[in-house]
């Protein structure tokens, strides 16, 4: 119970305390991509960074509605890999409303995973790697 605690104000304090920076649309135009830039980390070659997602249209995620998700992100910059610490999803835009899901994955559990070319997730990679 006290670890549930821990993490609802871990999770409310990343919402709240974000200064989110819209970093591009979605080609489609269906989503907003934010970027925490206050919080980025480097370790050596691994850039940890805070990503949201907004978007224009309900998402469905296990039969229910979500329109916004928050994910910790980690970058191996030496060869643009990714993999997902969290991800957290919200009814409402902007990380409003209600808590929908969390996940959270561990070392042997978040694998990383290739960026496609010319995808705004390699160029969310790129610009979080330069910092």
């Amino acid at each position: 119970m006290r670890k549930l605690v821990l993490l609802i104000l871990c999770l409310i304090s990343i919402s709240a305390y974000a200064k989110w920076t819209l970093f591009d649309h979605s080609k489609e135009n269906t989503e907003d991509h934010y970027i925490d830039y206050s919080r980025i980390q480097r370790n050596g070659q691994y850039v940890t960074y805070f990503d949201m997602t907004d978007f224009k249209y309900p998402q469905k995620y296990k039969g229910k509605i979500y329109r916004s998700w928050v994910a910790e992100v980690i970058i191996n910059c030496s060869n643009l890999t990714m993999a997902i610490f969290s991800i957290h999803r919200f009814s409402e835009n902007l990380l409003l409303g209600y808590s929908v899901s969390y996940e959270s994955f561990d070392n042997t559990t978040s694998k990383y995973i290739n960026l496609s070319p010319q995808t705004i997730g390699e160029a969310k990679a790129k610009e979080v790697c330069k910092r």
